[in-house]
């Protein structure tokens, strides 16, 4: 099973909250936005309102790379 079906079927949504997402990658939020805003961690995301919110399918696909260049 794929990062995102795993991520798709435990949240049941297609965009995930910066916790949500620091959590899946065991850090901080804050962590995660400062990884964000040194291009540490490139994932799509959308804005709504004063909250971003990364998209399921981006995050998966980044978790898969690292995943692969881990296991190489």
């Amino acid at each position: 099973m794929s990062y995102f079906e795993l991520l798709h079927k435990k949240y049941n949504k297609i965009t995930l909250t910066a916790i949500e997402a620091a959590n899946e990658l065991g850090i901080s939020k804050r962590t995660l936005e400062r990884m964000i805003k040194n291009n540490e961690f490139q994932v799509k995301s959308i804005d709504r309102g004063h909250r971003k919110l990364y998209l399921l399918k981006s995050f998966a696909m980044h978790l898969e790379a690292f995943e692969m260049m881990v296991a190489s």
